[in-house]
C-alpha cells in the first residue's frame, strides 16, 4: 500500500474517532494511556533498531568471511548486492525512527499548546465541532496512529534482513 493511501486513510479514521468519542473520554485516553504507551513502544523501536544496526555493522565486516552452503565464497557482485539490500533496509528504518522521535516531539508540543491560553487570542474557527480541543486530539492521534504505523514497519525491517541474502541464495541454487 503506497504511503499516500495509508496516511489519508489514518486521518479520516482519525477524524472520526474524534468526531464520535466523547472529549472527556478521549482526553483521559490520550493524556494518561496513549501517550505514556506510545513513549514506551517508541523507546522500544529506538532499542531494536539499535540493536539492528550493531548486527548489521557486524554483518558488513564479515561479509567477505562468509562461505555459502556449498563451501565457496561469496563474489565480489553478490556481496554487492548484499549490500545493496542492507543499505534500503537501513535506510528505511533510519525513515521510521526519524518519523517517530520528531512525531513525539510534535505531541508533546501539542500536548503544550492545548494547555497555553494566551490572553486576546482566539481560536479562528467558529465551529461548535472543530474546536482547538479537537483538532489538537484530531492531530494527536493522527501522529500517534503514523507513529504505530511506524512501529509496525521497523519490526517488518528488522525480520526481512534475510531476504537480502536469499536473492545470493537463490541465484547460486535455484528452487527445482
Amino acid at each position: 500500500m503506497s504511503r499516500l493511501i495509508i496516511t489519508s486513510t489514518v486521518g479520516i479514521l482519525s477524524y472520526f474517532i474524534c468526531l464520535w468519542t466523547k472529549e472527556t473520554i478521549l482526553e483521559i485516553l490520550l493524556d494518561k494511556i496513549f501517550f505514556n504507551t506510545l513513549s514506551i513502544l517508541i523507546g522500544l523501536s529506538i532499542a531494536i533498531v539499535g540493536i539492528f544496526l550493531g548486527s548489521v555493522n557486524s554483518l558488513y565486516l564479515s561479509l567477505y568471511k562468509m562461505v555459502k552452503k556449498d563451501g565457496t565464497q561469496f563474489s565480489d557482485s553478490e556481496i554487492e548486492s548484499i549490500k545493496i539490500g542492507l543499505d534500503s533496509l537501513i535506510k528505511e528504518l533510519k525513515q521510521n525512527s526519524l518519523l517517530s522521535i520528531y512525531g513525539l516531539v510534535t505531541i508533546i508540543l501539542l500536548y503544550i499548546f492545548k494547555t497555553i491560553d494566551i490572553p486576546h487570542i482566539r481560536w479562528f474557527i467558529h465551529s461548535c465541532v472543530i474546536t482547538k480541543n479537537f483538532t489538537i486530539h484530531l492531530f494527536i492521534i493522527f501522529i500517534s496512529a503514523l507513529i504505530f504505523w511506524t512501529i509496525i514497519d521497523s519490526i517488518k525491517v528488522v525480520f526481512s534482513i534475510t531476504k537480502s541474502f536469499e536473492f545470493t541464495r537463490e541465484a547460486n541454487h535455484p528452487r527445482k
